[in-house]
This record gives structure tokens, C-alpha cells and sequence, in this order.
């Protein structure tokens, strides 16, 4: 049984145009991270498993700098999260495998029989995530995986925007 969520914490002296929870049910969202040699494009799919826990999974659009070529994937994450702080601010970490499978580049050659062109690896990561509705936010997040194809990709900087509909 799910304990029941604490009520949000409010400023007393802050004005917010609306009194309903942030960030509350399932969200969606678009992310775009970027490391010294790569960048990824993300969709994101928030389920929470409770008020400070939550499952979240990114497919992902590989962009390798430099020659490394390009791959898809994906990432399954738990997120442990705050509730959000003055029904304005939350802060989360959390982190889980990553797997990638390339299409371009040195990453999709077939090497010494290798028929699976592609890798299993892991990530971390933290993150604040800021809300100008109860069901709209922005997030940034800083993080590492575990360099997909060997490229170095491994530390990231995150930025997305998510949409919490039901």
C-alpha cells in the first residue's frame, strides 16, 4: 500500500497563481542532453510508484560527434524524488541500464562475429525540475553513462520539458 502523499509545501509569503499540487500522475516529455563527443534526443514516460519514487523510460536518438556515429537505444531509470518544495521546485537522482544499438559508424560494424552491434551499459543522475504550472515543468540534470560506443560520451548535461497529464 502506497503511504498517502504529504500536502505540498507552500511559501507563506509566495503569491503562486495556483493552488493544485505540481507535478502529480504520469508524465510525458522531450529531452535533449549533450556530452563533450555526443548528444542524444530523448522522449521521456514518467509512471510514479508513489510519492518519492518513480519509473521513468527514455527511448533515445544516439548522435555521436567526431566520426562515432549514430545509434538508438534506450534507458530504464528509477528516480527517487522530492515532493515539490513551495509547489515550485523538485529535486531528484536516481539511475539504471542504458542499452544501444548502432546504425552508423564504427558502433555498427560487425567485429570478431558480433552479431548484437550494440552495448549494455549503465548511467546516474540529478536533477531539478521547475514548475510554471501544476502540470507543466522544465528539468535540468547532470549525469553519466557509460560511454556508449566508446566514444567518451560518459559525463552529460540534460534539459527537458515535461508534461504531467493524468
Amino acid at each position: 500500500m502506497t503511504p498517502p502523499e504529504p500536502p505540498a509545501l507552500q511559501c507563506p509569503s509566495c503569491s503562486s497563481s495556483w493552488s493544485e499540487p505540481s507535478g502529480r500522475g504520469v508524465a510525458l516529455g522531450v529531452d535533449v542532453s549533450g556530452a563533450a563527443t555526443a548528444l542524444e534526443y530523448q522522449l521521456s514516460v514518467v509512471v510514479p510508484l508513489g510519492w518519492l519514487f518513480a519509473i521513468r523510460a527514455r527511448p533515445v536518438f544516439y548522435v555521436g560527434l567526431h566520426g562515432a556515429g549514430t545509434a538508438l537505444g534506450g534507458k530504464i531509470e528509477a528516480v527517487f524524488r522530492s515532493r515539490p518544495l513551495w509547489n515550485f521546485v523538485r529535486v531528484y537522482a536516481g539511475g539504471g541500464p542504458d542499452v544501444f544499438y548502432g546504425l552508423t559508424g564504427p558502433s555498427a560494424r560487425d567485429v570478431d562475429g558480433n552479431w548484437f552491434a550494440g552495448q549494455i551499459d549503465g548511467n546516474w543522475f540529478a536533477g531539478a525540475e521547475i514548475f510554471f504550472d501544476p502540470r507543466w515543468s522544465l528539468h535540468w540534470e547532470l549525469g553519466t553513462s557509460g560511454g556508449a560506443f566508446d566514444t567518451g560520451a560518459g559525463a552529460y548535461a540534460d534539459v527537458g520539458l515535461l508534461a504531467y497529464l493524468f
